[in-house]
């Protein structure tokens, strides 16, 4: 059975700041300030193509970035996060990938390339930004690929890099992409 956004962000929660800035405000941010209960703050600024949105909640987390638009498949992914910065509630696929992110010692720069229709770039793109959750030593940001200058490496979404490196293509379950971060971060 389906969630429909309201009762999905209509929870108690801490401020979320979002700065969107592009060429034209997002279409979906008054809906979801609508269905929030009253934590999400959105502040617009005019800005060039391609919009780069930036997520800020009230408890500590890593940097997120959105740099594209955010759209279709990915409204997804941004109901989450956004619900786990209000809540302080994440809700990983399993246990042990937090304490697997635990282990970083220095700080990580992931980006996880997707694209707006892309059947698998949903859940990468929402285990990647629960890793910022998880650990504030992990910045990330989702690029629509389609829409950003993608490096010569970025060959298909989704697509993983830590620290400049991919780590991944293609599907890969949140805990295997933490080993994979992990693993990047200790190279």
């Amino acid at each position: 059975m389906a969630v429909g956004l309201k009762e999905y962000l209509g929870v108690p929660g801490s401020r979320v700041v979002v700065i969107d800035r592009g060429p034209a405000p997002a279409p979906h941010w008054p809906d979801f300030v609508a269905a929030a209960d009253g934590w999400l703050e959105v502040e617009v600024e005019a800005g060039p193509a391609p919009r780069v949105t930036t997520l800020r909640g009230s408890r500590p987390h890593g940097a997120i970035t959105l740099v594209g638009d955010v759209e279709a498949r990915q409204l997804a992914p941004l109901a989450e996060i956004l619900r786990s910065l209000a809540t302080g509630r994440i809700d990983a696929d399993t246990p042990a990938t937090q304490g697997l992110l635990a282990e970083l010692e220095a700080p990580v720069t992931m980006e996880t390339y997707v694209g707006a229709t892309c059947p698998f770039c949903p859940a990468v793109a929402a285990a990647s930004l629960r890793f910022a959750l998880s650990s504030p030593l992990v910045a990330v940001t989702i690029r629509r690929a389609d829409q950003v200058e993608a490096p010569a490496d970025v060959t298909s979404v989704p697509t993983v890099r830590v620290n400049g490196v991919v780590v991944s293509r293609g599907s890969i379950g949140e805990y295997a992409l933490a080993e994979a971060v992990v693993g990047a971060a200790k190279r």
